[in-house]
């Protein structure tokens, strides 16, 4: 799973979050056409001063 390093003090996933996309992600890469199924949308409690604390999920088939 690629990661990339930020200036950002403080945990940007949970560990089981990153277990999690691990284990149902086939590829990781830019991100190919495809139907998009549903979108769904959380905001987490911990404010970043310039990082918005957000989470988008897509669901698709291709």
């Amino acid at each position: 799973m690629p990661i990339k390093a930020t200036a950002i003090e403080g945990e940007l996933t949970t560990p089981t979050g990153a277990g999690i996309l691990s284990a149902l992600s086939e590829e990781f890469g830019p991100i190919p056409s495809f139907h998009v199924d549903s979108i769904g949308y959380g905001a987490g409690t911990k404010d970043f001063p310039e990082h918005p604390n957000v989470l988008r999920v897509i669901l698709s088939s291709f």
